[in-house]
């Protein structure tokens, strides 16, 4: 699976990405057992051409791929207080930006975990593990998307293809299926695409 990119202004420059992740294999070798993990992080600056390769602090999740993560700005109102456990977490995302990051797989293990990653802590970027209610199953493959406040996961796989909806408020932190949803039937998938 590839990286998830983003645009991220650093270093004083607005035309920049940040980039996490994804998996890769050695060369010559094909065996899908041989894929690594990645849960680095990158800055590209794409003015100069230079990328810097960060150490993330705090609660750093195992490695993993075909997770999904989301680019959470301007309405950072919206976030539960309890994300923010310092003044530095506050500062932190004074510029707007903050990244959740939910599921995955390691290959041997499926995640129901959900991460805040904010770029701009101490100019490294930390993570922190978020303490959410009523977890959905563990999935990797699926989409995730933001819509005013409530992160939407959609599908995914985990011993089968899953077609189901999970939403997870970031005010409350509170996982839960939208009822309006019961009258439909999404087709199960994994790796496909979600946007808003």
């Amino acid at each position: 699976p590839i990286c998830k990119c983003f645009p991220l202004a650093w270093d004083g420059d607005p035309d920049g990405i940040i980039a996490f992740g994804g998996s890769h294999k050695d060369a010559g070798i094909s065996k899908l057992s041989s894929r690594k993990e990645l849960l680095d992080h990158f800055y590209l600056n794409l003015s100069s051409g230079v990328y810097l390769t960060p150490m993330a602090s705090g609660d750093v999740p195992t490695k993993r791929h075909s997770y999904s993560i989301v680019h959470y700005s301007n309405h950072l109102n919206h976030v539960a207080s309890n994300i923010f456990d310092s003044s530095s977490d506050k500062q932190a995302t004074a510029k707007n930006s903050c990244f959740i990051l939910f599921g995955g797989t390691s290959g041997k293990e499926k995640f129901a975990e959900t991460f805040a990653f904010f770029p701009y802590h101490s100019g490294y970027g930390k993570w922190k593990k978020l303490k959410t209610a009523n977890n959905p199953t563990a999935r990797y493959g699926h989409t995730a998307s933001i819509i005013n406040g409530v992160m939407v996961v959609v599908g995914g796989y985990n011993e089968g293809w899953r077609n189901d909806v999970c939403c997870l408020d970031l005010s409350s932190l509170v996982w839960y299926e939208p009822d309006e949803l019961a009258r439909f039937t999404l087709p199960p998938r994994e790796s496909h695409v979600s946007f808003t």
